[in-house]
């Protein structure tokens, strides 16, 4: 059985070699990129990230 958390890593390692392929760059250098744009946001991850934009109306989610 795969857990939630699991799944949740699996999907952002995915989506982060599609954005790698597309725009030509290493996986390394994509994974520097996100790391960087958390630290600037104050957030310890992608999820924190998220539910900031979300409070800030950047996105929402249905």
């Amino acid at each position: 059985m795969v857990t939630p958390a699991a799944a949740l890593v699996t999907v952002q390692i995915q989506e982060r070699r599609r954005a790698a392929a597309h725009l030509h760059l290493t996986e390394a250098t994509i994974k520097g990129y996100v790391s960087r744009v958390l630290t600037r946001l104050g957030c310890t991850n992608q999820t924190e990230a998220a539910l900031l934009a979300q409070r800030a109306g950047l996105v929402t989610y249905e």
